[in-house]
C-alpha cells in the first residue's frame, strides 16, 4: 500500500485563543492555567508532524525482498515480502546478527516453519496455521510474530 506524505502547517492567525459561548452568544478569550504540572510533555508543532511524516514515507520506501535460504540470518534493516502465490511451507527463520527486520509472508497448506535454537520471542513462540498470513519482526533478535487478519 502506498504512503501519501501531508505536510503539516502551522496554524497562523491572531485571535487563536478566543472561542465563542455557544449559549450566551460572547467570545471568551480561553487561557491555559492548570493548578499543577507533573509533566510537560512534548509541544505539538508543524515540525515535529513533518518529522513523524518524513519517519514513515521513508519506511514504505525501503524495498522489499524475498526471504534468504531457510537458515540463514535476514539482513539488517530488511523488509521482506513472500506473495500468497509463493507460500512457504518449509522453512527456519534465523535473526539478523544485530539490529531489525520486517516482513510478511503466507503458510502453504502444510506448514514446517521454525526459528533458528536459541531464539527470544516477545510474546509466546508462534504456532503457525497453515494457509493464513503473518507478518513478523525482529529486533536485536527479539521475535513478534502475528496472524494477520482482514
Amino acid at each position: 500500500m502506498a504512503y501519501t506524505k501531508n505536510t503539516w502547517l502551522p496554524r497562523i492567525g491572531d485571535g487563536l485563543n478566543k472561542f465563542l459561548d455557544a449559549i450566551s452568544g460572547k467570545t471568551l478569550q480561553l487561557t491555559n492555567t492548570p493548578d499543577s504540572i507533573t509533566q510537560q510533555g512534548t509541544p505539538f508543532s508543524a515540525a515535529w508532524m513533518n518529522n513523524i511524516e518524513d519517519g514513515v514515507a521513508a519506511l514504505h520506501e525501503i524495498p522489499f525482498t524475498a526471504l534468504p535460504a531457510s537458515g540463514t540470518a535476514l539482513t539488517e534493516q530488511g523488509a521482506y515480502t513472500v506473495p500468497a502465490s509463493s507460500p512457504v511451507t518449509s522453512y527456519v527463520f534465523a535473526a539478523p546478527a544485530t539490529g531489525w527486520a520486517h516482513g510478511t509472508f503466507f503458510t502453504g497448506s502444510s506448514v514446517s516453519i521454525s526459528f533458528a535454537s536459541g531464539s527470544k520471542f516477545l510474546n509466546d513462540p508462534p504456532s503457525l496455521d497453515p494457509s493464513a498470513q503473518y507478518e513478523f519482526d525482529v529486533l536485536d533478535g527479539v521475535w513478534i510474530v502475528a496472524e494477520v487478519v482482514s
